[in-house]
């Protein structure tokens, strides 16, 4: 499995024109925030200014991940309730 993430402020955004280039990808749920490239993600994201919400299914994950600048979230996709 591969990420590819681009960074797109160098390059000319097209789109709509309601589409403002600081409202694409402001904000970011990454799922497996707490494993080695999770976290690494989380930090990455969060240091180019993006809004990032970090599932972790560990309590004491939780601290690791507010270090990365990321917003923790204890959960795990197995036991999310999709009826909420």
């Amino acid at each position: 499995m591969g990420i590819l993430i681009q960074d797109v402020s160098e390059h000319e955004i097209s789109g709509p024109p309601s589409v403002r280039e600081e409202d694409l990808m402001s904000k970011v749920f990454v799922i497996g925030a707490a494993g080695k490239i999770g976290r690494r993600l989380v930090k990455n994201l969060a240091d180019n200014g993006h809004e990032v919400l970090a599932l972790h299914r560990k309590e004491e994950q939780s601290a690791a991940i507010k270090e990365t600048g990321a917003l923790p979230l204890l959960g795990n996709l197995s036991e999310l309730d999709a009826s909420r």
